[in-house]
């Protein structure tokens, strides 16, 4: 049978192919046939479209392609695990309309891959509903299943403050104490199981799933509603990563978790171009400039200005380029710089263009909660890989200390943040306040965790009392203390991954990438967030070598002096809009503004101020200067 040739689809034009998958029992041949949809049509041919992992290219399977016009027949290559997903849903009576990317799109002619790739939103986004393919069944999926299934139905989830209740008075003690009970180690292995399956693993089900109008979970021939299964995962990321009752094997399933929660709670609320690209930092593809690609359905809508044609013909450092300069000018910012690190694995230039397939550092400390630098962009792109951006420079390191060893950075046991907080206080004395003034022990204690603690309106981080008097005891009783802290750990675990303790000359301490080393420079840049570690050539130009947390510098301290004495800038959720309002200090006048003592927990208010200009702190003052950045 000779192979299908595909005809072409006009770019220009909002069309698609969707497939039909013929009836017939489990074991018969497949069969299927294309037609061609407009997307634009308000009443063009329902579908579903599904998500799915690939799995390996080696051996492909035929399937039988009938053309309906002319009943010709021609055969299609598909992988294996599509073939088994396609054996699973088909009906036995009726036929099945399908998107289906390695069918509905000519994998081979990249120009084709282009235009379809950037419809790909909008075919996830029209289908009547997206179906989730897991792969077959087993035992231990199907345990975890009924598992989550039972979760799901005890509980309800406030999707705006994300608080957790009992769906009737009965299964109140699903919400206190009922969780830790039923992990046994049965339960415990097969929630790993299932959730190592292929499909969380990659980065197209972002936008595949949260674009979906609704979306069902195939296990075999069983089948689960996506709202189940977030509900689920919530109320299990809560409860395996913050009881410390738990036996340690929620370490692993600690990570598991982590990376679909992300997927589950993006859901709730519209995020940006930077808060997607670090959400999946941990998912896979299989070609560099999907990064960017597999999330242009939900860019067009957080950033709709960036228009970018997918072109796989361009390399992906192009592609990343092609980014950073289009945010650049149009939300007068430099938020992409945070995304930039040093390594060996890294081109050498330009570094300040993230290499957004190659990040081996942890979350981006200013989409955590931050303040962060609340200014204006000044930069411009001179030529020759150049860009020039003004800001000032606020310390220098004079020393580091990487958390993990190399030994460490492969597995990390429970017992090892333990052994980091250790090593790391023999940096600093407890005998001497702060450099701002505030108690150094105290500033240990955040910096560690980039100052994440839980807040009134968002708690799932530590909370900063219990964390204090953990490390305290820590710092003053070294190898005497028996308290345990796990959520604080778990944190500091993930804030440390890809970073190391650094000092200061001027006393200053925070977490910055392992390439740093003593001489490098600490630079608040206008319009990003987060300070900067840049390292001076011999040229006079400047290096990015990546994001830090130093503590006394991240809400703007360097450009308008320290935050009252016990105060701190709060972060607040709209509850009707759905979205992050930041709230922070300033002297410029603006809507009302509040800061909450970060003891009493009373809050006070104060002035907000816009996003400053490099004008406005300039006529304050501040002592600007220009960084050529190669």
């Amino acid at each position: 049978m000779s192979r299908y040739a595909y005809s072409t689809l006009d770019p220009s034009a909002s069309t698609t192919r969707l497939m039909n998958l013929m009836p017939g029992s489990f074991d018969d041949d497949i069969n299927v046939s294309l037609e061609i949809l407009d997307l634009a049509d308000d009443n063009g041919r329902e579908y579903e479209a599904l998500s799915y992992a690939w799995g390996s290219k080696d051996n492909p399977l035929e399937i039988s392609f009938t053309d309906p016009s002319t009943n010709i027949k021609a055969s299609l290559l598909v992988t294996q695990d599509l073939a088994l997903a396609l054996r699973y849903l088909r009906l036995p009576q009726l036929s099945r309309t399908l998107w289906i990317d390695a069918i509905c799109i000519d994998q081979e002619n990249l120009e084709e891959r282009g235009h379809q790739v950037k419809k790909m939103g909008d075919v996830y986004h029209t289908a009547r509903q997206v179906i989730i393919w897991l792969g077959p069944a087993t035992d231990d999926s199907g345990h975890a299943v009924r598992f989550l299934h039972e979760i799901s139905a005890r509980i309800a989830i406030d999707w705006i403050t994300f608080v957790i209740r009992p769906t009737t008075r009965a299964d109140a003690n699903w919400v206190n104490t009922q969780l830790p009970s039923l992990l046994d180690d049965k339960t415990l292995n097969s929630l790993e199981t299932l959730l190592q399956a292929p499909w969380f693993h990659r980065l197209w089900i972002w936008q595949e799933v949260l674009l979906s109008r609704t979306a069902e979970i195939y296990v075999g021939h069983e089948t689960w509603p996506w709202s189940d299964f977030r509900k689920a995962i919530v109320y299990m990321w809560r409860t395996v990563t913050l009881d410390s009752t738990l036996p340690n094997v929620r370490w692993e399933l600690a990570g598991l978790l982590r990376r679909v929660h992300q997927l589950v709670i993006r859901e709730a609320f519209d995020g940006r171009l930077l808060d997607y690209i670090e959400a999946t930092i941990r998912c896979q593809f299989s070609d560099s400039r999907d990064r960017i690609y597999a999330l242009l359905g939900l860019i067009f809508r957080g950033d709709c200005a960036l228009e970018l044609e997918p072109v796989y013909t361009q390399p992906a450092s192009t592609v990343f380029q092609n980014i950073v300069l289009p945010y650049l000018r149009r939300e007068s910012s430099l938020d992409t710089l945070a995304c930039c690190e040093l390594s060996e694995n890294k081109p050498l230039s330009p570094s300040w263009v993230p290499d957004w397939s190659n990040r081996t550092v942890g979350n981006l400390i200013f989409l955590i909660g931050h303040l962060g630098n609340r200014s204006i962009a000044k930069a411009d792109y001179i030529s020759a890989g150049q860009l020039r951006a003004t800001g000032i420079s606020a310390a220098a390191i004079d020393g580091s200390q990487p958390a993990f060893t190399a030994e460490m950075q492969k597995v990390v046991a429970p017992w090892e943040p333990v052994r980091m907080i250790e090593r790391c206080s023999k940096y600093i004395s407890t005998h001497q306040p702060y450099i701002d003034g505030g108690d150094i022990i105290e500033a240990f204690c955040r910096t560690l965790v980039a100052d994440c603690f839980a807040q009134p309106h968002f708690s799932i981080f530590p909370r900063f009392d219990e964390s204090l008097a953990y490390v305290d005891d820590i710092c003053r009783n070294s190898g005497k203390h028996n308290k345990s802290c796990s959520d604080y750990l778990i944190y500091l675990s993930a804030f440390f991954n890809g970073r190391c303790f650094v000092t200061t000359q001027e006393g200053y301490i925070g977490l910055a990438p392992l390439a740093s080393k003593a001489g490098d420079q600490i630079c608040i840049i206008l319009g990003c967030r987060s300070p900067l570690v840049l390292r001076l050539t011999t040229k006079g130009t400047y290096t990015v070598v990546g994001e830090c947390y130093i503590h006394g510098l991240m809400q703007d301290e360097a450009f308008l002096g320290p935050l009252p004495h016990k105060m701190d800038a709060s972060k607040a959720r709209g509850e009707r809009r759905r979205e992050w309002t930041i709230r922070d200090p300033g002297a410029e006048k603006g809507p009302d503004n509040w800061y909450v003592h970060t003891v009493s927990g009373e809050e006070v208010q104060y002035p907000l101020r816009p996003r400053m200009t490099a004008e406005s702190m300039q006529a304050r003052g501040v002592e600007l200067r220009e960084f050529v950045l190669e």
